[in-house]
This record gives structure tokens, sequence and C-alpha cells, in this order.
């Protein structure tokens, strides 16, 4: 369902938003680079609910976006998804619960996938030590898109003087460290 690169790493293909490049979130980003993250998710369509037996599962449709089966570590403040390959951070309002699943939960959505906006943060700081919501990331491939962009540019790094803020992003190709 996940496709593999180099001794079976699970790869992922998430986006980078030009406003992180250009806002520091995280360090430039070049091909052939391991950094740490956490990953985003931005369900496409509403989670349903389905059978508690089913397994955690991603399968890639294309550019950042996957159909997921989840369990749902923890539903309050930072929404801990546990994919599988790896957990995943879906952010609500302080105090706020999202409607439709609670902890323990398995659901099944589509959602595109990111580098967390929000590192550093006190819930992201909590899914990491309560859920173990980090990941190590190996960059394989920068591909840029936005005007000008519109096939997609091959980069070997994302920093501000490669990616415009307002108007571009980048898809990065990335396997996942042990």
């Amino acid at each position: 369902m996940v496709r593999c690169g180099v001794g079976s790493a699970p790869v992922l293909t998430i986006v980078f938003p030009g406003w992180q490049v250009w806002d520091g979130v995280y360090d430039p980003v070049s091909v052939g680079q391991a950094f740490t993250a956490t990953v985003e998710s931005s369900f496409v369509t509403v989670p349903v609910v389905v059978d508690s037996g089913k397994r955690p599962s991603m399968m890639h449709l294309g550019e950042s976006r996957y159909a997921v089966t989840a369990t749902v570590l923890a539903a309050t403040d930072a929404v801990v998804l546990d994919l599988g390959p790896l957990r995943v951070i879906d952010w609500v309002r302080p105090g706020e619960a999202r409607t439709g699943y609670t902890t323990g939960d398995t659901v099944t959505a589509e959602v595109v996938l990111g580098l967390n906006a929000w590192d550093g943060s006190s819930w992201t700081n909590s899914a990491i030590e309560e859920h173990a919501a980090e990941v190590r990331l190996h960059v394989d491939r920068i591909t840029l898109w936005g005007p000008g962009h519109e096939s997609g540019t091959e980069l070997t790094e994302a920093t501000m003087g490669t990616v415009d803020s307002a108007y571009e992003h980048c898809i990065l190709d990335c396997r996942v460290l042990d």
C-alpha cells in the first residue's frame, strides 16, 4: 500500500509550503539530507468510523494525498493518528476535540500530508512525548510547484532563494528512517 524505497523504507510524499520555507519553521531542506520532523494531516474527506479490527494503513493516491485507515491515539488538542508507518498530527483549537470520532476509534478518510507548521508548539511537543509523533525523514527528491512551475521543477534544496513564500510549494519525496 505504501511505496517503498531503498531497503524497503516507506516513501512519503509530503507538502512543504513556501510560507513554511520563509517562516523558518524548518531549516532549508536538501536532497540527500535527513531531518527530524512531525507530519501534519489535513482531511480531504470526512473521517468515517469503521470496525476497530482494521489495521492502520495508507495508500498513496498521488502528490501528497493518501487514503488512510488510522487509529485515533488522541482526539483533543493535537489529534494524533497512527497510520502504520508513521504517526501524524491534525491540529484542533486547544481544549477542543474533533467531532465524529474519539480516542481509540479507527477511521478511514483521504488526507493530505505535509510538514507540521506548528513545530515547537505545546500540542506538538505533547504529541511527540505521549505518542512518538516525530519521524526521521531522508529527502530523495524535491519538486517545486507554482506559477511558472506548472509541470514541476526539480530542486536540489528548498530555501528562501529557491521558493517563493506566497505562491509556490514543494513536494518532498522522503524515506522514513528508523
